[in-house]
């Protein structure tokens, strides 16, 4: 995942909030590199003015969970997906892994 194109010139960040270790490494495991690196670099923030906005997976479930019922696109049972960003534009940005769902949720 490459968000450069995103920073590259305009590196104003907003409404920076730290990323709290339980949360680093309670996905440590499962998100790439490349996503925590930003969070270290970024915290959950807009980045690039608000382009795009990094988040806390664990925060944005429901709304996860609200847009899966209306799109059968995230509906496979042999993948897991987290919400890691949205846009400007009401994009969102998900991590799909091929671990299994659990049934919490």
């Amino acid at each position: 995942m490459d968000f450069d194109q995103y920073i590259f010139n305009r590196n104003e960040v907003i409404n920076k909030k730290e990323v709290p270790g339980e949360i680093f490494e309670k996905y440590q495991e499962i998100l790439p590199e490349e996503v925590l690196g930003l969070w270290s670099r970024f915290g959950f923030s807009g980045i690039s003015g608000g382009l795009i906005n990094l988040i806390n997976p664990d925060d944005y479930k429901p709304v996860r969970q609200d847009w899966e019922s209306v799109n059968n696109v995230l509906a496979l049972k042999d993948q897991k997906e987290y919400l890691i960003a949205y846009s400007a534009f009401g994009d969102f940005v998900f991590f799909v892994t091929e671990e299994t769902r659990s049934e919490e949720r």
